[in-house]
C-alpha cells in the first residue's frame, strides 16, 4: 500500500499482545511510507485551512473598505506594546520587527509635533487597517510556509481587526461585522491547529525525514497535536489508527507477557493513553486486560 498500512493478519495466536493489538483495523509495516503520508495529509491541511484563512479576509476587506475612523485605540495599545519592548534589556529580532512595524503603523495614524508628541489621530479607512494586517499576516504565512512557526505577531494583528470591527459596529454594518468575525475566527482556529511546532517542523524540509516523522507522531503530545488535522481525511484517519496502535504496543508492551504482574502501573498507563485512544479502543483494551481468569474443568468456583 502506497501509505505503508496494511490490516493486521486475520489469524493469530489467541494472546494479550494479539488481542490489544487486534483492537486496530491498520498497522503500519513502512514507516517510511506512512511518515511520507502522514507528512504529505498534514502539508495539504494545512495548505487548504491557510487559503480559506486568506479567502475569508479577502471577502471581508471587500465588506469593510469604506468605513473610517480615527485609530486612538490601535495607537495607544501599540504604544504600550513598544514601551514593553523598550524595557526588555535584549529584546530578539521578532521583537525588533514588530517594534519597527508598529512604530510605522503609529506614525502613519498620527500627527505629531516638533517634539515628537501626538497631536491628532488620523481618521483611517478600514481598507488601510486591513492592508496592515493582512502585511502581518504574510509574514507569518511565509515563516509558515518555511517550517518556523511564528504567535508573537498576532496580538499586533488582532489589535487592527478589532479596530476594523469597531467601524463596522459604528457604520452599523452587520454583513461586514459577521465577515470580519468569520475570518478572525477561522485564522484564531488556524493559528492553534496549525501555526505549531511540530506542523511547522514538518513542513520543514531541511530537518526533516519521513521515519523521523513517523517517530516524532508516537510521542503522545506530537500525536495529541498531529491528530486534529490528519483525521480531516479518510487515509488521514487510517495512518492515525496505525499510529495509535504502535503507541499502543509501545506504551503496553511490557504487560503483555503478565498482565496482573504490576496492577498500579498498568492502570497509569491506561489512564496515559485515554488522550490517545477513542473510548472504544480504550474499553477494548481494558477488556483484554481486565478479563477474568479462564477456569477449566475440575477447579474449584
Amino acid at each position: 500500500h502506497e501509505m505503508g498500512l496494511r490490516p493486521p493478519p486475520q489469524h493469530r495466536a489467541d494472546t494479550v499482545e494479539n488481542r490489544v493489538l487486534g483492537v486496530f483495523r491498520n498497522e503500519s509495516y513502512n514507516p517510511t511510507r506512512t511518515g511520507t503520508a502522514a507528512r504529505g495529509q498534514m502539508i495539504q491541511q494545512s495548505d487548504a485551512a491557510r487559503g480559506r484563512v486568506n479567502q475569508l479576509y479577502e471577502e471581508a476587506e471587500g465588506l469593510n473598505s469604506s468605513f473610517a475612523m480615527e485609530r486612538e485605540d490601535v495607537v495607544n495599545s501599540y504604544l504600550r506594546r513598544v514601551e514593553e519592548i523598550d524595557r526588555v534589556a535584549s529584546p530578539s529580532t521578532v521583537q525588533n520587527s514588530m517594534r519597527r512595524e508598529m512604530n510605522r503603523i503609529v506614525n502613519r495614524y498620527t500627527v505629531r509635533d516638533a517634539d515628537g508628541n501626538i497631536t491628532e489621530y488620523l481618521p483611517i479607512s478600514n481598507q488601510d487597517v486591513l492592508n496592515q494586517a493582512k502585511a502581518l499576516r504574510s509574514r507569518i504565512d511565509t515563516d509558515f510556509m518555511h517550517g518556523t512557526a511564528s504567535n508573537q505577531f498576532i496580538p499586533v494583528i488582532d489589535d487592527l481587526t478589532t479596530s476594523a470591527r469597531t467601524a463596522a459596529q459604528l457604520a452599523d454594518a452587520p454583513e461586514a461585522i459577521q465577515a470580519l468575525d468569520l475570518a478572525n475566527q477561522t485564522f484564531i482556529e488556524w493559528n492553534r491547529l496549525y501555526n505549531n511546532d511540530l506542523i511547522s517542523g514538518i513542513r520543514n524540509p531541511s530537518n526533516i525525514t519521513p521515519t523521523k516523522t513517523f517517530n516524532d507522531l508516537l510521542k503522545i503530545d506530537n500525536f495529541v497535536t498531529a491528530r486534529p488535522v490528519l483525521e480531516q481525511t479518510a487515509q488521514g484517519r487510517q495512518i492515525i489508527e496505525s499510529i495509535q496502535r504502535k503507541i499502543v504496543d509501545k506504551e503496553l508492551g511490557k504487560f503483555f507477557d503478565n498482565p496482573r504482574a504490576n496492577p498500579r502501573q498498568l492502570r497509569e498507563k491506561l489512564q496515559e493513553l485515554d488522550e490517545v485512544l477513542t473510548p472504544e479502543q480504550l474499553q477494548g483494551i481494558r477488556d483484554v486486560f481486565y478479563a477474568p481468569e479462564p477456569r477449566f474443568p475440575g477447579t474449584a468456583t
